[in-house]
Protein backbone atom coordinates (compact mmCIF):
# COMPACT_ATOMS: atom_id res chain seq x y z
CA UNK A 1 0.00 0.00 0.00
CA UNK A 2 1.11 3.66 -0.68
CA UNK A 3 -0.09 7.47 -0.81
CA UNK A 4 -0.60 8.73 -4.30
CA UNK A 5 1.40 11.84 -4.66
CA UNK A 6 1.39 12.83 -7.74
CA UNK A 7 -1.43 14.01 -9.47
CA UNK A 8 -2.59 15.40 -12.54
CA UNK A 9 -5.13 17.62 -14.62
CA UNK A 10 -5.58 18.55 -17.77
CA UNK A 11 -7.51 22.04 -18.48
CA UNK A 12 -8.72 22.61 -22.22
CA UNK A 13 -7.41 26.67 -21.83
CA UNK A 14 -4.48 25.62 -19.95
CA UNK A 15 -2.68 22.43 -20.63
CA UNK A 16 -1.61 20.27 -18.34
CA UNK A 17 -0.65 21.44 -14.69
CA UNK A 18 0.67 18.55 -12.62
CA UNK A 19 1.08 18.22 -8.69
CA UNK A 20 3.47 16.42 -6.25
CA UNK A 21 2.88 16.57 -2.81
CA UNK A 22 4.88 15.31 0.03
CA UNK A 23 3.54 15.61 3.44
CA UNK A 24 3.04 19.19 3.52
CA UNK A 25 4.56 20.62 0.78
CA UNK A 26 3.65 21.23 -2.92
CA UNK A 27 5.17 21.22 -6.14
CA UNK A 28 2.98 22.53 -9.16
CA UNK A 29 4.14 22.20 -12.21
CA UNK A 30 2.78 23.55 -15.68
CA UNK A 31 2.61 26.27 -17.94
CA UNK A 32 2.22 29.55 -15.84
CA UNK A 33 -1.66 30.24 -16.13
CA UNK A 34 -2.47 26.54 -15.40
CA UNK A 35 0.01 26.94 -12.19
CA UNK A 36 -1.97 29.85 -11.30
CA UNK A 37 -5.08 28.28 -11.58
CA UNK A 38 -4.22 25.27 -9.44
CA UNK A 39 -2.59 27.75 -6.64
CA UNK A 40 -5.62 29.61 -6.40
CA UNK A 41 -7.86 26.48 -6.51
CA UNK A 42 -5.30 25.11 -3.78
CA UNK A 43 -5.08 27.97 -1.73
CA UNK A 44 -9.32 28.90 -1.72
CA UNK A 45 -9.59 25.07 -0.44
CA UNK A 46 -6.65 24.80 1.97
CA UNK A 47 -4.54 27.25 4.64
CA UNK A 48 -1.32 27.86 2.22
CA UNK A 49 1.70 29.80 2.10
CA UNK A 50 3.06 30.76 -1.90
CA UNK A 51 6.76 30.37 -1.54
CA UNK A 52 6.98 31.49 -4.70
CA UNK A 53 9.15 30.25 -7.62
CA UNK A 54 11.09 26.86 -6.13
CA UNK A 55 14.56 26.25 -5.88
CA UNK A 56 14.59 23.20 -3.25
CA UNK A 57 11.80 20.75 -2.87
CA UNK A 58 12.29 17.63 -0.65
CA UNK A 59 16.06 18.21 -0.48
CA UNK A 60 16.55 18.29 -4.36
CA UNK A 61 18.21 21.21 -6.15
CA UNK A 62 16.12 22.61 -8.84
CA UNK A 63 17.47 24.07 -11.64
CA UNK A 64 14.65 25.94 -13.87
CA UNK A 65 15.23 26.58 -17.34
CA UNK A 66 12.44 27.93 -20.04
CA UNK A 67 10.66 24.00 -20.61
CA UNK A 68 12.69 22.51 -18.58
CA UNK A 69 13.27 21.23 -14.46
CA UNK A 70 16.22 19.56 -13.41
CA UNK A 71 16.79 17.78 -10.26
CA UNK A 72 19.91 16.92 -8.24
Amino acid sequence: MSDPCLYYKWTENNGLVIIVSWIDDNLIVGSEAAVLEAKKDMMNRFECDDCGEIREYIGCKIDRKERELKFT
